[in-house]
């Protein structure tokens, strides 16, 4: 449609076509589904069946998923929604996020079931279709036992982390006066207890909230807390920071792109209408995501920044740059406690000791983010060092390869950047020639106002002749004659 009329779409336009499409769905085919979805020859399509060749699932990766997850692989958020398909199958999503900190989707899988075998049948496709899924680092998901076990199993090197907000949601629902036989205050001081627990920056921190837990002598609250205690660094914040998560604590990124997919497809549609409304509300997507790095070739930012930070902001995606921008303002306020060593110095926050060199740190931020920290901007300041964006940032936050990610991205798509780039300069351009009565006004008071400074700066001789001239342009403006 968008290239039928040359006019951009929004979720709004795709939500009231949804509409009109209720009443005209056709009946669920696999075997016609698999055909259109695999028409262009680059998407990856996969029935899954058991062993009495019955129906279990569908799994679906276009060129642009696979391209994006070859790119940005570290991490992967994964859960499921609901209630879009008419067979009643869940929906599951496969996210990473980009270097300039979009969310993308990388694979997308439907089941007839959430059991271990058909869940673990749609991740081996999903291993076997992405080969760079050996350098995951991390995967986030809620605390459904099914899903993490596959993920052990298939992943086994990864950190498994669990969406804080589904952490708390799971303790207020577990921990009742019912299923705990506790008062309702004490379930309250539970809650408070638990937050505290989740919230904990390091490890002695967890243990003395964790005996206050303890200490309230609650037999089935203390049994239940347990198992949470055997994974706590994948669920306490000070903890699980410890490894590779890019800065995200839930999977609100996920919860988001699941509302605007909902806000679009209709609910329990056939297969195939949810497929294609589907595939409209990614391709809605990339191309917003598209012109917003399309505009970092274009617009050239002019807010001065402190000399120690020209160079990222050359060199660094903007979303990895306002994050360098924040810890060089906290890098400012802090100072070692240890610096006898020239090759090392010694910081104290909130997690503990951190030791720190003129590119590596033991703090999460280094750690989890992979982005130069506070500390080592102290500490190359306090040594006089030179500013190498390289040594202290990973390449996937790199301003010249997530372009060059994007051209991947154009022609995953079917666009040219080049023509979209001039296309754009040329809108600016365009709406930017046409002055409303105001902007004219501003104009032509600044143009005027140098004019009375030239006017008054010389003797009174001059001023008398430059006064007579202005004199005379203001008479030709009136009686809308030419003056030579």
């Amino acid at each position: 449609m968008q290239e039928t009329t040359g006019k951009p779409v929004v979720l709004k336009d795709l939500a009231n076509i949804a509409v009109r499409m209720k009443s005209s769905t056709r009946p669920n085919n696999i075997s016609d589904l698999v055909r259109e979805l695999s028409a262009d020859g680059a998407s990856s399509v996969s029935v899954l069946t058991n062993e009495q060749n019955e129906f279990r699932g569908i799994t679906y990766q276009d060129a642009y998923m696979r391209q994006v997850f070859e790119t940005y692989p570290e991490m992967v958020l994964m859960d499921a929604t609901y209630k879009l398909v008419d067979l009643r199958l869940p929906v599951y999503i496969l996210c990473a996020i980009d270097g300039n900190g979009m969310t993308e989707v990388v694979f997308v899988f439907l089941v007839v079931d959430e059991t271990k075998d058909t869940i673990m049948k749609a991740l081996e496709v999903f291993q076997d279709t992405n080969p760079a899924w050996s350098k995951t680092l991390s995967f986030m998901t809620d605390k459904d036992f099914v899903e993490r076990d596959v993920i052990r199993t298939l992943f086994p090197s990864v950190s498994l982390l669990i969406c804080r907000y589904h952490t708390l949601r799971t303790f207020r629902r577990e921990l009742t006066t019912e299923k705990m036989s506790i008062s309702a205050a004490q379930r309250d001081i539970c809650l408070s207890i638990v937050s505290d627990i989740v919230y904990a920056t390091n490890e002695d921190s967890y243990e003395q909230q964790r005996q206050r837990l303890l200490n309230l002598n609650l037999a089935k609250v203390t049994e239940y807390f347990s198992a949470w205690h055997d994974i706590r660094h994948e669920w306490v914040e000070g903890l699980s920071r410890l490894h590779m998560t890019l800065g995200e604590t839930t999977n609100n990124r996920l919860e988001s792109l699941n509302g605007k997919i909902k806000s679009v497809c209709s609910r329990y549609a056939t297969l195939q209408q949810f497929f294609s409304e589907l595939r409209m509300v990614l391709k809605t997507l990339r191309n917003e995501r598209i012109h917003k790095a399309l505009m970092l070739t274009c617009k050239r930012p002019t807010i001065a920044v402190h000399d120690d930070l020209s160079a990222y902001r050359e060199r660094l995606t903007p979303y990895a740059f306002d994050k360098v921008t924040h810890q060089h303002a906290l890098s400012l306020k802090v100072s070692p406690i240890d610096s006898s060593t020239p090759e090392e110095a010694v910081f104290a926050s909130t997690s503990g000791l951190v030791k720190t060199t003129a590119s590596q740190c033991t703090c999460w931020n280094f750690s989890a983010i992979q982005l130069v920290c506070k500390h080592i901007l102290c500490y190359r300041r306090l040594h006089n060092l030179p500013t190498s964006v390289e040594d202290v940032c990973s390449t996937r936050w790199l301003k010249n390869g997530y372009l060059q990610h994007c051209n991947l991205k154009l022609a995953a798509t079917g666009m040219s950047p080049s023509l979209q780039l001039s296309m754009d300069v040329v809108e600016q351009r365009t709406a930017s020639s046409v002055l409303s009565q105001a902007e004219k006004y501003r104009k032509a008071k600044g143009i005027c106002s140098t004019l009375a400074t030239l006017c008054s700066e010389p003797g009174m001789a001059t001023y008398r002749e430059r006064v007579d001239v202005l004199k005379k342009y203001w008479i030709c403006g009136r009686t809308m004659k030419g003056f030579v």
